[in-house]
């Protein structure tokens, strides 16, 4: 028998958030109960009375003992609706039922008729979009196995969307939505971030939902004034951090917020700064590029730019930063005893435009470089043309200078001196 276990109290779980959501002395219809345990307990520690319909014939009738009455067969035969057709249930219960099912929609209409007006339905069903099943399609792999997500059992897959979707096809309404979660690395798919390109990791670390394991709904018929979200949707892995440092050379923690994937604009916000002398801001925990759109300190009404002191960005160019390392940091000289507030603004996933910025930067570099060289270049044909000048020049004075010429003088020179001419 699958998942024949009794319920863990000590984390939340599907059955622990089914069994917040049902009042005390209630009538209960179950799908899917295997061997009771979730049975048990309402019937013992919630008196409710509590009708199964359940596949599996020997796990069903241990069910059976706690239930009030049973149905032992497939739920797309549609039995428990003759079965059960003079009851109105307070709650009905699909957990880790509704994948299973080829007719899911049917049967949760079918079932929708038979609860009391503003009964509640209380589903789960896995989420087929965990980061741990998209690692292992990146790695082209989609495996199935016996229990969890890919349960081999499995005939239909959801997301949030999909089951947001779903429930409204079915013509009823969300009262609740809660989630149970597992950390890659840590359930049945034994993968891990590493198994993938540090980019992909990272922005899979800032998926909205990319660590829920299985959606809880609470739906009812009746619309709610507001629908209550008990999702969270972000795990802590990538974050920006604030440090001030008061004259000691030290710096201190003093703020941290997440950073995810689907945001690309954030505002962070320190308040009261007092006898700061530096702030350091850290943008992101891992390889990031950003630009700085502002670094102010805010006092009453006055808001002054913050001194730029330093980073350890490998490229910074016009407010554009790339860090290659996984502690970005960038530094500001605070002027101030007191700061009502510092802020500090910026863009994420500004790699395009820091790339183009990069580029610009180049291709300045390559004209100042390409301007050398033509002047260099000029330079050397002007030093050229004086050599060829003076090698003229040269040339003339050698062929002037020639030897007959040179023998007229020397006899001149003899005459005048009255020596004699060898």
């Amino acid at each position: 028998m699958k998942y024949a276990t009794e319920i863990d109290f000590s984390f939340n779980n599907t059955m622990t958030i089914f069994i917040d959501n049902i009042k005390e002395n209630s009538v209960v219809l179950e799908f899917g109960p295997a061997s009771g345990r979730l049975t048990r307990y309402l019937k013992n520690e919630k008196n409710c009375k509590v009708y199964i319909v359940e596949l599996d014939e020997e796990a069903g009738l241990i069910a059976a003992k706690d239930a009030e009455d049973y149905v032992i067969g497939d739920i797309q035969d549609y039995e428990w609706t003759k079965k059960f057709s003079g009851i109105k249930f307070d709650y009905i219960l699909f957990a880790d039922v509704l994948e299973h099912l080829t007719q899911a929609e049917k049967v949760v209409k079918a079932a929708a008729k038979m609860l009391k007006d503003g009964g509640k339905m209380c589903i789960s069903v896995p989420n087929i979009a965990h980061n741990s099943v998209i690692i292992n399609l990146l790695k082209n792999r989609f495996e199935y196995t016996s229990t969890g997500i890919m349960d081999n059992t499995h005939v239909h897959f959801y997301t949030k969307e999909s089951l947001d979707e779903f429930v409204d096809k079915c013509g009823l309404y969300i009262d609740k939505r809660y989630a149970t979660y597992t950390q890659v690395g840590k359930n049945e798919f034994k993968n891990s971030y590493d198994d993938v390109a540090s980019m992909i990791a990272e922005m899979l670390k800032t998926r909205k939902y990319g660590e829920v394991y299985q959606y809880v709904y609470v739906i009812s018929n009746i619309k709610p004034d507001k629908t209550e979200d008990y999702i969270r949707e972000y795990q802590d892995y990538i974050y920006a951090q604030a440090f001030l440092d008061y004259g000691k050379n030290m710096y201190e923690e003093c703020k941290r917020w997440e950073i995810h994937a689907d945001k690309d604009k954030y505002i962070f916000e320190l308040y009261d700064i007092n006898n700061a002398v530096k702030l350091r801001f850290d943008p992101e925990n891992c390889k990031c590029g950003i630009r700085l759109v502002k670094a102010v300190g805010i006092i009453g009404d006055t808001e002054e730019k913050l001194e730029f002191d330093s980073s350890n960005a490998m490229f910074n160019n016009n407010d554009f930063y790339y860090f290659e390392n996984d502690d970005s940091q960038i530094h500001f000289k605070l002027s101030k005893n007191h700061y009502d507030k510092l802020v500090i603004e910026m863009e994420y996933d500004v790699l395009d435009a820091l790339a183009g910025d990069l580029k610009n930067s180049i291709v300045e570099e390559q004209d100042i470089a390409k301007h050398e060289k033509e002047k260099l270049e000029n330079k050397i044909n002007e030093q050229k043309q004086m050599i060829n000048e003076q090698t003229e020049d040269i040339n003339f004075r050698k062929a002037f200078i020639s030897k007959p010429l040179i023998n007229t003088l020397y006899k001149l020179y003899c005459k005048k001196n009255h020596r004699d001419v060898k």
